[in-house]
């Protein structure tokens, strides 16, 4: 093949595109494996089922609550038929049984409800089955399960539970209870199964004391078969803004068996944890703590008790979808959580009007906020119309004028991420009008300017964009976030220059709004990624393909990281890769990425876009291109 060449196609397409400022259940998706893990492979562990206990190096954790005399002879009377859970694998306990009896059992031991698994597992658990006979060897000494007959207490599992140890019995059993209340199910027929109490632990200590290790390809296999038998996963994250669960690694593997397995996973937390979220979506900071908590995800940086065991689940993410992919999924897991109850939580408020009129208008805002941040344009639409529709019922008294002002700006970058541009000016005019020249207005004027600056870039006018960014920049916020607001006119400014010619100064407005989000903690957000593509834009139209290459890559890391690519922005960021991909010669890559672009605007509600058609442009060019690489013209 001779020398390559770019098309000059590419190169005229190669304008800056900036980006727009501005329960998982049934969850089947495979994560992307490096080495083709059939669904039938041993993988690695299952939701719940064997945390190591500090001290039990290389031997399988199984915690079983046990029994003492008395309580065997209540649960098995001697000649009675045991009933089909006695020494099934997939025996759980029940939500009204984890509410009720477990903690009548702990306060005979002196325990509280807010006792973790660890604390009760050597006092309680164990000492509660001793004296059962084990239906699975005939030794003395049971799982906690078997100790149990009563349909109240024990049943087949439905559900298991991925979870730590260091969660109190109170959060488990609230959290389990609270999912049946949510679902319509029967606490005394729903059935769980929990490693502490489901896995024999006085065989674990017993190995543990032999130093028998259980070979972990057998323990991998062993609960893979376990995770798809009962089919449906539940991960327990508290506390949610920086869950305990995503910081060991033995968890991690638990949910990387679910999702390269068949189960279902759901995300639940205890009901505390929910509203906890909800009264920070309503103070103003939930978003943002969100997007810290999705960054902090690092499975190489997670913890266990044994390094052996650390090293074997490292080495198979590794081989399967990679460190990267699978951090990436467990925030898009997470991130659809957090949506759904925020989604959930606004409607039970919105009809229950059991918040106060002012924190109702804020939830509504911050709702559709988040909304918006991971590109569901349509449902943030729908929440900010319900807001402003909730506020003209209410006396003027009862509103909050701001957050109904703020509800209008980001209807309007709503309408103008998809195309709406009349739309979008009209709601930047209602808000105007709502505020007027009160000093309330002070941060919807802000953002006003800011959104008017946008409309009239994407409509050439480049001089009067530059002139709305920086009358923002010159009018002062009474926002908490002045910081990430001042962050994000330096960026649209560097768009509007560097869109311009401007290069020099693109990026010294990058650099301003670069220093404005480090010292708010915010390059590790969706408008740090921005950002970085911004950067990325400038590289490339100085003719500095690598760096922009690098830009846009850690850009993408950063959408990935946080859940949030399949929006208006993720879509930019891959057509600004295809272009620079199609710049470097490169038009497989050039292609994949413009069709990446487009399935995105597809998903999300742009196929009626400039995005979406520059996209469908780029994969028109590069499959020409390669068609005349085929056939020996290029």
């Amino acid at each position: 093949m001779g020398p390559v060449t770019v098309s000059s196609a590419f190169v005229q397409a190669g304008g800056v595109v900036p980006s727009s400022t501005a329960v998982v259940n049934g969850c089947r998706e495979r994560l992307a494996s490096k080495s083709s893990v059939a669904p039938s492979t041993p993988s690695a562990g299952s939701f719940g089922s064997f945390p190591r206990s500090p001290g039990q190096a290389g031997k399988l954790k199984a915690e079983n609550f046990g029994t003492n005399s008395d309580d065997v002879q209540e649960a098995a009377p001697k000649g009675k038929t045991r009933p089909k859970t006695l020494g099934n694998s997939c025996a759980g306990v029940s939500a009204k049984h984890l509410l009720e009896l477990l903690p009548e059992k702990m306060k005979t031991k002196g325990f509280e409800r807010t006792a973790t698994i660890y604390e009760i597992e050597p006092k309680v658990i164990r000492p509660l089955c001793a004296k059962v006979l084990c239906p699975r060897d005939n030794r003395m000494g049971s799982a906690y399960v078997d100790a149990f007959e009563a349909p109240d207490d024990v049943g087949i599992s439905e559900f298991m539970l991925s979870y730590t140890w260091g969660y109190t019995v109170a959060d488990i059993g609230n959290t389990l209870a609270h999912y049946c209340q949510t679902k319509d199910l029967k606490p005394n027929r729903t059935y769980f199964w929990l490693c502490c109490f489901c896995i024999n632990q006085h065989r674990v200590v017993e190995k543990s004391q032999a130093g028998d290790v259980v070979p972990f390809e057998e323990f991998q296999f062993a609960f893979q078969h376990r995770v798809n038998t009962i089919g449906h996963m539940l991960a327990m994250m508290t506390p949610w803004g920086d869950p305990l669960y995503i910081k060991r690694v033995w968890c991690a593997f638990e949910l990387y068996t679910a999702t390269t397995g068949c189960a279902d996973v759901t995300v639940v937390m205890p009901p505390r944890e929910a509203d906890a979220f909800v009264n920070s979506l309503i103070s103003g900071n939930g978003v943002q703590e969100m997007w810290k908590a999705f960054g902090s995800i690092n499975v190489q940086a997670a913890t266990a008790s044994v390094k052996a065991d650390k090293d074997r689940i490292l080495r198979l993410i590794q081989d399967g979808p990679g460190f990267h992919q699978f951090d990436s999924e467990v925030a898009k897991i997470l991130q659809t959580w957090i949506v759904s109850i925020s989604e959930n939580h606004l409607r039970m408020h919105l009809d229950s009007k059991t918040l106060e009129v002012r924190e109702l208008l804020r939830l509504c805002h911050e709702v559709g906020i988040l909304l918006l941040r991971v590109g569901k344009q349509m449902r943030a639409i729908d929440v900010f119309e319900e807001g402003k529709s909730l506020a003209k019922v209410l006396p003027d008294a009862e509103v909050s004028r701001r957050t109904v002002a703020m509800m209008c700006e980001n209807l309007g970058v709503a309408k103008r991420q998809l195309g709406d541009l009349p739309g979008a000016l009209e709601c930047y005019a209602q808000a105007r009008e709502i505020t007027g020249d009160s000093t309330q207005s002070k941060e919807c004027r802000r953002a006003e300017l800011q959104n008017s600056g946008i409309v009239k870039m994407q409509g050439g006018d480049l001089a009067g964009a530059l002139q709305c960014f920086i009358e923002a920049l010159e009018t002062p916020s009474d926002d908490a976030h002045g910081k990430v607001s001042q962050g994000n006119i330096f960026m649209s400014i560097g768009n509007a220059k560097a869109k311009g010619g401007d290069l020099q100064g693109a990026v010294e407005a990058y650099g301003s709004a670069r220093e404005m989000y480090g010292e708010s903690n915010c390059l590790e957000t969706p408008s740090g990624a921005e950002l970085m593509s911004n950067i990325g834009n400038v590289r490339r139209l100085g003719n500095d393909l690598e760096s922009a290459k690098e830009n846009y890559f850690e850009a993408r890391k950063i959408y990935e990281r946080t859940g949030t690519m399949e929006s208006a922005n993720g879509a930019t960021l891959h057509i600004n890769l295809a272009i620079t991909m199609g710049q470097s010669g490169d038009f497989s890559y050039a292609l994949e990425m413009a069709e990446k672009a487009i399935s995105i605007c597809e998903l999300v509600g742009l196929r009626d876009t400039a995005a979406y058609a520059q996209a469908s442009h780029i994969v028109d060019m590069a499959k020409a291109e390669l068609h005349a690489r085929v056939n020996g013209k290029a």
